[in-house]
């Protein structure tokens, strides 16, 4: 973990692991209830913006799937910052980005159980919750974070309309940020196909 450069005391990474998941937990549901419920973009954009830079120095290195996601997170953030782009003016295009948290609640509820079925390996409560928990999971990564994704966003001409700003090199900026997410997580969905699979044979 990075953080551990600035430590005499290196940090192990499975003592804070819970504390992640605990936090991805409360944002990925603040994020819903901003997009539902509330109006105010630029303060949940604050805060994922500041919980993905800070994460990202505690995130081990055989993670590195998960530090490029929070770097191509970050960047997408940026974005609109760094060319002046008010969130109102691409409001669809943020909701459509920031709803791919609703697959994240289920990440760590999934992490949790798992937990609790290791401490616990009898319950069935536990086990039922768990395989309900990952296909809550699998179906909501495939909806919101590759079939929405891909409907609003890569084949969405009002995006890079509303997104690219002309005379400048945005472009090149929004294509490389944009794809480079997609296929991570298209990457991650055949891993969790993969593991799925696995499980029901």
């Amino acid at each position: 973990m990075l953080i551990n450069l600035f430590l005499h005391n290196p940090i192990k990474y499975k003592d804070i692991e819970k504390y992640q998941y605990g936090t991805l937990f409360c944002i990925s549901i603040y994020s819903l209830y901003t997009i539902k419920y509330a109006d105010d973009y630029k303060f949940l954009s604050d805060i994922m913006l500041w919980f993905l830079s800070c994460e990202t120095f505690f995130i081990p290195y055989y993670r590195l799937d998960t530090i490029i996601h929070h770097l191509l997170g970050i960047g997408f953030i940026y974005y609109p910052r760094i060319y002046s782009i008010p969130l109102k003016q691409i409001t669809p295009h943020f909701i459509t980005f920031t709803s791919v948290e609703t697959s994240s609640i289920f990440l760590s509820t999934s992490y949790f159980l798992k937990e609790k079925i290791k401490k616990h390996k009898e319950n069935k409560i536990y086990q039922y919750s768990f395989a309900v928990s990952n296909i809550l999971l699998i179906s909501t990564f495939l909806k919101f974070r590759i079939y929405d994704f891909i409907s609003k966003i890569i084949f969405n001409k009002d995006f890079y309309n509303d997104m690219i700003i002309k005379n400048t090199n945005s472009h090149i900026y929004l294509y490389s940020t944009t794809v480079s997410f997609f296929l991570l997580n298209s990457y991650w969905f055949g891993k969790m196909l993969a593991v799925a699979y696995k499980m029901i044979q």
